[in-house]
């Protein structure tokens, strides 16, 4: 009892590993008097008399040494009863045995005994032979069921490694990043860091650290700066409440792993794990960028001014764009009988027949022409019509094809040669023409020189330097060469012209060879005319001029014979105004040209002239000049200086009387497409009133009739600053050259 209460007070005062000893000793001082009242032995249960025991006691008592013994388990003889290995198998086999067998062959040997069956000896006998037999089977058994339960647990270990193994490839080899931290706490507690103890090759790769850099190793000494922000505090978290963090896109602003101040997103499962973490996590940043690239392409058809359409196998319309349902607003209930989809229903069964997954038409719908592009979208069982509007392109690629054809056909059928070369002066075109004259057949020369073919060496060398020389220098080129042909020498003009590819550079070059032979014999025969016709006009210019001058000196005669003080001014006049004409003649039969004369020339002899007739040859009127060189016609020259002959009288006669000294200014200039002659002298000029169209004085009509009539230009007064005719008039045969 006194043990009993020491077990007791073991198990309450939390020195429990004291208790199942007690119960034990308690069971094996209870054995003894058990046995006794089992086999009759007295003595077992009541050595002295005072030790004496009660049956019941005994049962009560042994019940209560086993309760002791079973109530702790952590320790001592159950912990080896309860293990779950071979030993404790062992215990749990053999026990019931060691305690029954014993017992049930001891009380068969003594009721043997008392019977008479056996003698003490033979009762012996048996009891050990039962026992070893007995324990023997007993003992066989149990090895046999450990073999086969030690094979289980060594299949079952083998199967767990095989596990473990599958399940870290599995880790190993996943996408996400996968890691186990365990806690690292200060003085008071508090989780202060938590260290790697394991992380798979796709963590390493995101962390931007090596697994031997990894682990073993604080979070905060791997990632300075993390420890302040919501990725280490989320840690924490989990650890202090349990609660799991399962997050998807969760965006982190920061220092990344890797040290840099980025912002990233990621998906996040983490759970405690002991006093740590278990986390997994993918970087889905690129993902979430391509999502946005894809929500932005999923607007794309609703602003895309072309038509796309969806169709569902059933010609249904699923969806059309905003260009499609503008240009045809019937289209989504008409489906795909709707002219814009005539057809449609061949390409889709072909399409359900796997004969093809995509194809392209071109459709006539309203009037205008649509390209479409049809694909079988597998993914979601639909087919898609992309399609532009090329009615302008099929237009311009007709009217391209008209305008082709009416050229070649000019080409082919045009009075000259026409060719084109490649750089290695290859002919790659040539028209029907050549075979007139040449009588070599056209596929001859094609992707030929004209060497190749056999033309003259010397022409072959003429028209080769000509072509490169327009590769060269990208400019046009003409040359004359004689041809020999059958029925004689042909003279051909041969015009070459670079033609340039889109990026500017030459190409190909283009020649055109015309035959002219008749033109050539016009030519000369013209010129022969015209050197005849030269000739007579300077002769007859030659013979104007002197008939002229005897008019002049006939009215010289006249004015000494008369003596009439008032007729010979009159004279005079009309003397000068015969030489002014006969000093055109003279100047065009000096320059030699037949057509038009120096009015620069002119002007400086005719003012040169009058002068001299007037005051002799060092009067005091002196002329400035400030003359262009402009060629005009005879038609234009002579009316010019009967002007200029009536402003120079008029100048010296009133402006300048008695002698007196001054100047004369005369200019001519070219303005755009007219002449201006600009003529004004330094005396007191004419009144400021005056109308030249309606003046009386015969010089200044004549003057404005020759202006207006015959020049058919304009003549204006000025008076400021200083007073000046002004004439302008346009020759048509108005040729100016500048002389340097």
């Amino acid at each position: 009892m006194t043990l009993l209460g020491t077990g007791l007070l073991a198990l309450a005062w939390s020195r429990k590993g004291m208790t199942p000893y007690l119960g034990l000793v308690v069971c094996v001082i209870n054995l003894l008097p058990a046995v006794g009242f089992l086999y009759g032995i007295k003595g077992f249960y009541g050595l002295p008399r005072l030790t004496g025991i009660a049956w019941p006691t005994v049962v009560a008592l042994v019940s209560l040494g086993a309760g002791l013994l079973l109530a702790y388990t952590r320790g001592g003889p159950m912990a080896a009863l309860l293990r779950p290995d071979a030993g404790g198998v062992l215990i749990r086999k053999m026990l019931p045995a060691v305690i029954l067998v014993p017992l049930a062959m001891g009380l068969l040997q003594v009721h043997t005994q008392y019977l008479g069956i056996t003698d003490t000896a033979m009762g012996t006998g048996l009891l050990v032979i039962t026992l070893i037999l007995v324990f023997a089977g007993f003992l066989w058994r149990s090895a046999a069921q450990l073999s086969r339960e030690e094979a289980a647990a060594c299949a079952a270990e083998e199967a767990l490694q095989q596990s473990e193994k599958q399940f870290r490839m599995s880790v190993e080899t996943m996408v996400n990043g996968f890691a186990i931290l365990s806690a690292i706490r200060d003085e008071a507690g508090q989780i202060a860091d938590f260290r790697y103890k394991y992380i798979n090759e796709a963590g390493c790769r995101m962390n931007g650290r090596s697994r031997e850099d990894s682990l073993g190793r604080s979070y905060t000494e791997l990632f300075p700066g993390i420890k302040e922000s919501d990725w280490f505090r989320n840690f924490v978290r989990i650890v202090e409440t349990g609660e799991p963090f399962i997050e998807d896109s969760w965006v982190y602003t920061g220092v990344l792993p890797g040290g840099e101040q980025d912002s990233r997103a990621f998906d996040i499962r983490i759970v405690k794990m002991g006093d740590g973490i278990a986390a997994s996590w993918l970087d889905v940043t690129e993902r979430k960028k391509t999502e946005a690239i894809v929500a932005r392409l999923a607007s794309f058809p609703e602003l895309n001014p072309n038509l796309v359409v969806e169709i569902d196998p059933e010609g249904v319309v699923c969806y059309a764009n905003p260009t499609a349902r503008k240009l045809f607003p019937d289209l989504e209930e008409a489906g795909s009988s709707h002219p814009w989809l005539a057809g449609l229903r061949e390409v889709t069964d072909r399409f359900r027949r796997g004969e093809e997954r995509q194809t392209s038409r071109v459709v006539a719908a309203d009037g205008r022409h649509y390209h479409q592009s049809i694909r079988y979208i597998d993914a979601i069982q639909r087919i898609r019509v992309y399609s532009i509007d090329i009615s302008e392109r099929i237009s311009a690629e007709e009217a391209l094809r008209a305008s082709e054809a009416r050229y070649r056909s000019l080409a082919e059928n045009m009075p000259s040669v026409l060719m084109r070369y490649d750089r290695d002066l290859r002919v790659v075109y040539l028209n029907p023409k050549s075979e007139e004259y040449t009588g070599i057949p056209i596929d001859r020369f094609i992707g030929r020189t004209n060497r190749d073919v056999g033309m003259p060496e010397p022409l072959c060398g003429l028209w080769e330097e000509a072509i490169r020389d327009v590769f060269h220098k990208g400019r046009d080129r003409d040359l004359e060469f004689e041809f020999p042909l059958p029925e004689g020498t042909k003279t051909f003009y041969l015009k070459l012209a670079p033609e340039r590819d889109p990026d500017g550079a030459v190409g190909h070059v283009l020649g055109v060879s015309t035959d002219v032979t008749e033109l050539k014999a016009m030519e000369k025969a013209l010129k022969a005319s015209l050197a005849a016709k030269e000739v007579l006009f300077k002769e007859l210019s030659h013979r104007t001029k002197n008939n002229m001058q005897v008019i002049v000196g006939l009215l010289s005669l006249q004015a000494t014979e008369l003596g009439d003080g008032k007729l010979i001014p009159i004279i005079m006049e009309a003397q000068n105004r015969i030489r002014s004409l006969a000093l055109v003649h003279e100047n065009l039969y000096r320059s030699g040209s037949v057509t038009s004369l120096s009015m620069k020339v002119y002007f400086r002899d005719l003012l040169t002239l009058l002068l001299q007739v007037h005051q002799g040859d060092d009067g005091p009127v002196k002329p400035v000049l400030d003359l262009e060189e402009i060629f005009l016609s005879i038609d234009a020259a002579q009316p010019c200086g009967l002007i200029i002959n009536e402003l120079v009288t008029n100048s010296l006669k009133h402006a300048f009387p008695d002698r007196k000294a001054g100047r004369i200014y005369l200019s001519l200039r070219q303005r755009e497409d007219d002449v201006e002659l600009a003529y004004r002298d330094d005396g007191p000029g004419l009144p400021r009133d005056l109308d030249l169209s309606r003046i009386k004085s015969l010089g200044l009509k004549l003057v404005y009739n020759l202006a207006v009539h015959q020049l058919r230009g304009t003549v204006d007064l000025r008076h400021d600053p200083r007073q000046e005719f002004i004439f302008r008039f346009r020759d048509i045969d108005i040729m100016k050259r500048v002389v340097s």
